[in-house]
């Protein structure tokens, strides 16, 4: 579980992407303990917002912390989030849809093979998806996760003028891995960068270029 910090507050960065929230069922797709409801200072209302999480203590927590919402954990395996959880967990299954959903900061701690499954998911429950990724040519972000892997750990693979393929993982300190779908590894650090043209054909969407992260826009 993370602490709320300025840099947590996702919700400035949502609603550009929104009309509005008012009355709006939000599915918040990795939403840790409800960081999205509680950065909307009422906005959002509690009866209407639905949070699915891999990391237990953060579910458990939301469930304390606004007790009109739900929260729902997901034991699924994720290469930062959750080691001790199922690679073979099947998606939940839902009995309610959502005019919004949305995944922030998710789809760039999995694979390519996981993004499209999570996609494809996501497009069952909801008429509007906001997802999250990190433009490959973002140099400042590309910097910026340079320094901090060479503060933690001494030394870093030079990654930043990769932009030869339409997407690559950084795996901790020393890994960078091209155009793989499948990365299904424990690590203590994994990210992902996309290009946005290889995203808007795929998914026939719009970005939203937003710094450090772009939006992804899909109608369902």
């Amino acid at each position: 579980m993370h602490p709320r910090t300025d840099m947590t507050n996702r919700f400035p960065l949502f609603k550009q992407a929104v009309e509005s929230v008012k009355d709006k069922k939000i599915l918040d797709f990795g939403g840790n303990r409800g960081n999205l409801l509680y950065f909307s200072e009422g906005e959002i209302n509690q009866t209407d917002y639905f949070c699915i999480d891999v990391e237990s203590d953060s579910i458990e927590n939301g469930k304390n912390e606004f007790p009109d919402a739900t929260f729902l954990h997901w034991n699924k395996f994720s290469p930062m989030y959750n080691h001790n959880g199922n690679k073979d967990e099947p998606l939940p299954v839902l009995d309610i849809k959502f005019d919004i959903a949305f995944a922030f900061s998710v789809i760039t701690h999995t694979d390519w093979q996981e993004f499209k499954l999570y996609v494809k998911y996501l497009m069952q429950y909801a008429k509007k998806i906001i997802i999250s990724f990190i433009d490959i040519d973002n140099i400042q972000v590309k910097e910026y996760f340079y320094k901090k892997r060479c503060d933690e750990y001494g030394n870093c693979v030079d990654f930043r003028k990769i932009n030869d393929c339409d997407y690559f993982y950084l795996v901790n300190n020393s890994a960078v891995i091209k155009d793989t779908e499948v990365y299904k590894e424990k690590c203590k650090h994994f990210i992902n960068f996309y290009r946005p043209s290889f995203l808007e054909n795929e998914f026939q969407s719009n970005i939203i270029h937003s710094i450090p992260h772009e939006l992804l826009l899909i109608n369902s």
